[in-house]
């Protein structure tokens, strides 16, 4: 848009051979990029610059006896260009949505869309605008005003009546999709009794194998293993918010660190004593690295250490990126 206005603004003035020259320019950037650029290439992006120099050249050279752009098809479809662009919008998503790739049905959009851009262009663009003195049948009629009506009624009921927005039916579901704080402490809870520092996943009637070690990030874990272990066993899960996985008592303690403190010393002597056969070990570990850098993971590589030498196995945990 801001090159069409420069292109408007501030014409070129060139004599018959030069402006030739700048079109067959201006045409070869917009050929080059229907060839040259695919969907594996950035949109948009510095590439968009070709099309919009191509235009441009095309623009200035203004030739008005130009075989491609001086014959009726080309100026119908520049005149309804605007009212094509917007209505291709909505077109392209139905079809995205509607899961219509083939050629053909691209194809059919590009028709459709140029459809209702030339009525469009008839029946809304080229309605006369509101002038002289001030007439009631003259306002009803003057189809911009009304469009703008429409518009602002639409918003308002979509406003008022808190839309129309598939998710909503998802609020019956609320409480089964809500992260379940099975074992983990954050920093707004105050679980610091024994029975988080020992808090059980899975058949809690069964002596527990297996450990589940780390912050946040290994909390939310505690479905996951409940699912994993299906009633067939049982896992003690040691999480609080921030405090990852670590031996030293004084250093990296997260949201809740007298918890954080306990979970350690807890942990650190049970895997010593050799009390689990697995271990699991999660954490946001680019948080960690952001924050403490080589020496937080060295912390963590001593956890590791620690759960390797003395336990079956040891999982570790990669952190979903975000």
């Amino acid at each position: 848009m801001t090159m069409g206005g420069v292109a408007f603004l501030y014409p070129w003035n060139l004599n018959a051979k030069n402006k030739v020259r700048v079109e067959v320019v201006g045409f070869g950037l917009i050929f080059f990029t229907y060839v040259f650029i695919s969907s594996d290439d950035l949109w948009p992006g510095y590439l968009a610059l070709l099309p919009v120099l191509g235009t441009y050249l095309v623009i200035q050279s203004s030739r008005d006896n130009s075989i491609l752009t001086a014959n009726k098809f080309s100026q119908t479809i520049g005149k309804w260009s605007y009212s094509i662009y917007l209505w291709h919008w909505p077109v392209v998503v139905f079809m995205y949505m509607a899961g219509f790739e083939s050629l053909i049905l691209v194809i059919s959009g590009i028709i459709i869309s140029t459809v209702l851009g030339g009525l469009s262009y008839h029946f809304i663009e080229s309605t006369p605008r509101l002038r002289g003195s001030f007439q009631s049948y003259r306002l009803i009629s003057f189809k911009p005003l009304l469009m703008v009506c429409s518009v602002i009624g639409i918003s308002a009921i979509m406003y008022f009546s808190k839309g129309s927005n598939m998710n909503a039916e998802l609020s019956v579901l609320a409480d089964k999709l809500a992260f379940p704080e099975v074992c983990h402490v954050n920093k707004n809870q105050a679980k610091y009794s024994e029975e988080y520092i020992n808090c059980k996943l899975g058949n809690i009637a069964l002596p527990a194998r297996g450990l589940l070690w780390g912050d946040s990030y290994a909390g939310h874990l505690d479905p996951f293993v409940n699912e994993l272990l299906d009633g067939r066993g049982a896992f003690i899960s040691r999480t609080a918010g921030s405090c990852v996985p670590s031996l030293n008592t004084n250093y990296m303690l997260g949201f809740v660190p007298t918890h954080c403190k306990k979970i350690r010393q807890t942990t650190v002597a049970d895997i010593k004593g050799q009390k689990f056969d697995v271990i699991f070990i999660a954490g946001k570990w680019q948080k960690l690295y952001k924050e403490h850098g080589q020496e937080g993971l060295v912390e963590v590589i001593n956890a590791i250490k620690l759960a390797a030498e003395n336990a079956h196995s040891v999982f570790f945990f990669e952190a979903p990126f975000y």
